[in-house]
């Protein structure tokens, strides 16, 4: 592309459509920032990709695994996703008819997935005859659309867990705590871990933290909402801690699970609960420290002449890596200095052992006479 026309294509907001058609194939569209959805719409109907007589419900957008409901109205700079940005649109038609000769009939409408591909339900012409199926019947103009949207499941929650925040807001933080916790209600614990948490947080991943309350006020000094709070049992220094309102703890453990994974490498410790596994760790994690590690790297590049670079090899970093994830190497000038530190203390060491045995001696090389 030459730089003029590119330099053109940034300065007028363009962004480019992939608009999903039948099957797996997309449609390109080259559309600028005050593009609306409906002209996107009518971009289609006249490619005869959707009904020219279509009915518009919206656009469903797929923009970074988050999907965008897009009304007629809204235009495509107002997304925020930038000049020449992607996005992968879906039309959503609606389906279903209405027959005015029979009133009494239940109507029924087709229920649509994100995944559908274009499809549309073609009107239904009026008929004497109930019995006919009036969704494969074409011609009439006056049916009417029907909305339909999928229900949406719920949590059962039960007792104190379903109530409001500024409802439970005068209950004791332990109290607030032990019910997500599973535990009786009315019931003060003095200090409620998570290990308590499987009854209700079914995710063994809280194992690794400390639950915590913190009530956030508005500016009027009034209840707002309340918030847990968790902490790393094992590295709270380095494993930062992670919040979550209380209405939101039924879902959205990925983010505790991955910090958690994080310091477990970090640390070297397996997530494994597997006997087998715990047997390998005491084998041979529990026996290492960065002490000793640098020891044996000062001795290495001492006795058998290797170069302090020789930690930057590729392949050694893949083998320490393999043999135990996450362990730091020291850097050449560290691996210098320890090789200086264990001469300088190695050294004194030396000189106390021939200085005694020198002492132990003289009587016998040199008598007295």
């Amino acid at each position: 592309m030459r730089m003029d026309r590119y330099k053109r294509l940034v300065e007028g907001g363009t962004f480019t459509m992939f608009v999903q058609g039948a099957g797996s194939s997309t449609i390109p569209l080259v559309v600028n920032k005050n593009t609306t959805t409906t002209e996107i719409m009518e971009i289609l109907a006249q490619r005869r990709l959707i009904p020219s007589n279509f009915h518009e419900d919206y656009l469903l957008a797929s923009c970074k695994s988050q999907k965008y409901r897009i009304p007629g109205w809204e235009t495509m700079g107002q997304l925020g996703i930038g000049s020449l940005g992607h996005l992968h649109l879906r039309v959503k038609l609606l389906g279903g008819s209405s027959n005015p000769s029979t009133p009494n009939r239940r109507k029924r409408a087709p229920h649509f997935d994100e995944d559908d591909d274009f499809e549309s339900s073609p009107p239904a012409a009026s008929g004497s005859s109930p019995s006919k199926n009036t969704r494969s019947q074409t011609g009439s103009k006056s049916s009417k659309p029907v909305v339909l949207e999928s229900p949406k499941k719920r949590r059962k929650t039960e007792g104190e867990k379903a109530l409001p925040d500024v409802d439970v807001w005068h209950l004791p933080d332990q109290e607030i705590i032990g019910v997500h916790l599973g535990l009786p209600s009315r019931v003060i614990v003095a200090n409620i871990l998570a290990d308590q948490a499987k009854s209700t947080w079914r995710s063994n991943v809280y194992d690794h933290y400390n639950v915590s309350l913190i009530r956030h006020h508005t500016m009027n000094n009034e209840p707002g909402y309340l918030e847990f709070k968790f902490t790393c049992k094992h590295d709270p220094v380095k494993h930062n801690s992670q919040t979550r309102r209380r209405s939101e703890t039924g879902h959205g453990t990925q983010n505790l699970r991955r910090t958690k994974n994080d310091c477990e490498k970090r640390r070297g410790v397996s997530g494994d609960t597997n006997a087998g596994a715990q047997q390998t760790l005491t084998r041979t994690v529990s026996t290492y420290t960065p002490a000793r590690h640098r020891a044996l790297i000062a001795m290495r590049c001492a006795v058998s002449r290797r170069p302090f670079n020789s930690v930057r090899d590729p392949y050694y970093i893949q083998e320490v890596e393999m043999l135990r994830p996450g362990t730091k190497l020291p850097s050449p000038d560290t691996v210098s200095r320890d090789i200086n530190s264990i001469y300088t203390v190695g050294s004194n060491y030396v000189k106390q052992y021939f200085a005694v045995s020198v002492n132990f001696s003289l009587p016998l090389l040199f008598p007295i006479i």
